[in-house]
């Protein structure tokens, strides 16, 4: 008998959003005779249960005026929500220094499994009575939890003069 032969491999489903599994198999011990040619193989069990998507900041680039008070820095879950994520965020000088143009801020945001809403958190902003150029600082993301770290992981914030 030269025709194909089958087998199965059972597969349990779970609920959880995970990469991709493996499974090694192997042929070995051959009956009546036959001989064994390619005797290996990979077997991939690809994930069913979603993606956790990527987090990504909504605009590389903020602009607010002195005076104003604070900017809001917007986050977003983008390609999938399975699975609770989260993301670090810190702000770094540019040519504005913290604690005389802005409050330095770092954190960690949230989403819940299958939360894909918008997420954003203020940083506020001093009103100096300087007459000064636009200065600028950056907000930058970080190890993310579940979810990816999207294209958009970093901005910078112009601080305009109101002098």
């Amino acid at each position: 008998d030269a025709a194909n032969k089958t087998f199965s491999v059972p597969i349990s489903n779970d609920a959880t959003a995970e990469a991709n599994e493996t499974i090694a198999l192997s042929l070995s011990s051959p009956g009546g005779g036959a001989t064994l040619g390619t005797n290996t193989a990979t077997l991939t069990i690809a994930d069913d249960d979603g993606a956790p998507g990527s987090i990504v900041l909504s605009s590389a680039s903020y602009a607010i005026t002195e005076g104003t008070g604070a900017i809001t820095i917007t986050l977003q879950r983008t390609g999938g929500s399975t699975g609770a994520a989260s993301i670090n965020y810190v702000t770094a000088n540019g040519t504005a220094t913290a604690g005389n143009d802005y409050a330095a801020k770092s954190g960690t945001v949230t989403w819940a499994n299958g939360d894909a809403a918008n997420k954003s958190f203020t940083i506020s902003v001093s009103n100096d009575t300087l007459t000064e150029s636009a200065e600028t600082f950056q907000v930058r993301l970080s190890a993310p939890v579940t979810a990816t770290l999207g294209a958009t992981s970093m901005a910078t914030v112009t601080i305009n003069d109101n002098d």
